[in-house]
């Protein structure tokens, strides 16, 4: 099984969610500055999420897709949004990037030549005396969002957890 570590310098890898080796979208950023009647961000957590109510779009699958999005967004992830807002107003976010995974659709993001969400560690170079029958991968990964560190994940066997 072929394993090509995430990197900037690739249009496909192993993705960090779910460790198929895919094609990745690359997006570079705008911004724009937030008004003076909403200076903060709007973080949308378990509470407010539980006060939305989205049996009032009539449309089902826009329904289910503002479900997914509300979800990934109480979980601290990073979503992909559309704005009506056009090209105007916006900055460049330079050196700032997100890679979108073909497979699992999950989003990456990348500050410089680093990935910075989700944080993963790879495991060290398996011992000489080991075994070829082993269950041991090079391409062991620890994804970590948020503060919390989910099972380990071995590129190719998306939810499998290390023996």
């Amino acid at each position: 099984m072929k394993y090509v570590p995430p990197s900037i310098r690739e249009t496909a890898f192993n993705c960090p969610f779910c460790g198929a080796l895919a094609k990745q979208h690359w997006y570079s950023l705008r911004a724009h500055m937030l008004r003076d009647s909403e200076p903060l961000p709007r973080i949308l957590d378990k509470e407010r999420r539980k006060e939305i109510n989205f049996d009032q779009v009539e449309d089902q699958k826009k329904q289910e897709e503002l479900r997914r999005v509300a979800d990934k967004l109480v979980d601290g992830r990073p979503v992909l949004g559309k704005s009506d807002s056009g090209p105007y107003g916006f900055v460049e976010l330079l050196n700032v990037f997100v890679a979108q995974c073909f497979n699992c659709k999950e989003i990456s993001v990348w500050i410089h030549e680093g990935l910075a969400f989700p944080r993963m560690g790879e495991a060290p170079a398996a011992n000489a005396d080991l075994s070829d029958d082993s269950n041991y991968s090079p391409g062991f990964v620890v994804r970590c969002l948020g503060s919390a560190c989910l099972a380990p994940i071995l590129p190719g066997r998306a939810g499998s957890a290390a023996s």
